[in-house]
This record gives structure tokens, C-alpha cells and sequence, in this order.
């Protein structure tokens, strides 16, 4: 059974359909909605858990919120920009255990793209991460973020600091525990949606330089090593 968490500023259109897709299915316990909006309008829908923040919180304060409120081990952090065949989560329910670290998605996945329109690819895989000579958990795809499967007791608290980026990084390579990248899953969506609609570059960039910081306490494995983001 599934908690999904969604951080949500409601400028993707698609997640109303994706509410209600969700709630229909019986592998999902309960969709922990972090409305990040001001507009304190309640959404009620069954087994949705609708929190009113009344302000943008950003989303790895939200994460964070969402898995704490969560009544269930299995949890998905879900982008409300994005959706793919629902009847995968009955699959990777089953693959989700205490001793599995973080499961995302594959940079291909996003790669065909049809308007509302699903399609399952029976084929898929789970990989693992790619060695990347910096970290021993290697090198997370981009886009791996946009959905992430896991055990709630290997749920790792992602620092205040950090708002809105790095979130994912501070999940995958502190894991100790296999990481994992699904792959062959047709995923819809525009990716970003939300970000891209807002000024929020100084934060991202503080974002990073918090991150640069964790790098350089030991907190976390230097990733960042020949990035923009580092310098000796």
C-alpha cells in the first residue's frame, strides 16, 4: 500500500485528473496533497489528505512534511506535472522493502511524448545508477527526481537549507542502501512546470551553495566535483 506525497502550486492542469486517477486505485492508501497556494480553498476527494500551507513552503520542506504525515510504509514522491500507466504502481509496490534504498526514474522515459495518452512498456527495467569516479552510489540521472519510490524508514530528512533543489541528491547519495533507476516506463509531462514559472534563482542558487556546504562537513559524498558548483 502507498502514501503518495505531492508538493503542489497547482500550475500544472493535470493534476486534478491525476487526484482522481489515484484515489481509484487500491494500492494507493492515501495522496498527501501539499498545497503550497495561499487561496485556502479545501479539495475533497476520497483518500486525499489536502494540507492548506497557505504559502509556498517549497518542495523539500514538503517532501519532508508529507513522509512525516504519511500512514503508510511504501511512499511515492510524485511531481504533479507528470503521470505515466498507474497500473505500474501495483508493480513497484511489491519491489519497495526495507533493505531497497531510493527507486527513480530514467532520463528516456520522458522521451516520447502524446498529450493524455498512456502507454506501459511491460519491458521495463530497474538498473542501477551508473559509476561516476566521485561517489560510491554513482551518478543519478537527471529527471530521476520527478518520482521517487522508497521505504519510509530509510527516509533520510533533507535539511531546512535546502528548498528547493538538491533535495534528490541529498536522497540518493547519502543512501546506504542500493539505489535504483526504473527504465522502460513511459512517463508524460512537462517536467518542471512549476519552477519554471517562478523567480526563484536566488534560492537555487543558495540552494547549492548550502549543498556545497554539506559537501565540505562530510554530510554528504562530493558529487559535485567538477560541476559549476565547485571550486577548489
Amino acid at each position: 500500500m502507498l502514501s503518495i506525497v505531492i508538493p503542489t502550486l497547482f500550475y500544472s492542469d493535470r493534476i486534478f485528473k491525476t487526484l482522481m486517477e489515484l484515489s481509484r486505485l487500491e494500492v494507493v492508501g492515501e495522496i498527501i496533497l501539499i498545497d503550497n497556494t495561499t487561496n485556502k480553498i479545501p479539495y475533497k476527494l476520497e483518500k486525499l489528505v489536502h494540507i492548506l500551507e497557505a504559502e509556498n513552503t517549497f518542495v523539500n520542506p514538503a517532501w519532508n512534511k508529507g513522509v512525516h504525515l504519511s500512514n503508510f510504509n511504501n511512499i511515492c514522491l510524485l511531481n504533479d506535472d507528470m503521470w505515466f500507466d498507474w497500473n505500474f504502481l501495483e508493480i513497484i509496490d511489491e519491489v519497495i522493502s526495507l533493505d531497497s534504498g531510493f527507486i527513480g526514474m530514467h532520463p528516456d522515459n520522458f522521451q516520447a511524448r502524446a498529450i493524455d495518452e498512456m502507454f506501459f512498456k511491460s519491458n521495463y527495467t530497474l538498473e542501477k545508477p551508473l559509476p561516476d569516479g566521485k561517489t560510491k552510489n554513482g551518478y543519478r540521472p537527471l529527471n530521476w527526481g520527478t518520482c521517487i519510490f522508497f521505504d519510509k524508514r530509510n527516509w533520510d530528512p533533507i535539511p531546512s537549507n535546502l528548498r528547493i533543489w538538491a533535495g534528490d541528491d541529498w536522497l540518493f547519495y547519502r543512501s546506504s542502501k542500493q539505489n535504483l533507476i526504473i527504465h522502460g516506463l513511459q512517463c508524460h509531462g512537462t517536467e518542471s512546470t512549476t519552477i519554471n514559472k517562478l523567480d526563484v534563482e536566488p534560492i537555487l542558487k543558495q540552494d547549492m551553495q548550502n549543498m556545497v556546504e554539506w559537501v565540505k562537513k562530510g554530510e554528504i559524498d562530493n558529487y559535485l566535483l567538477n560541476t559549476i558548483w565547485w571550486k577548489n
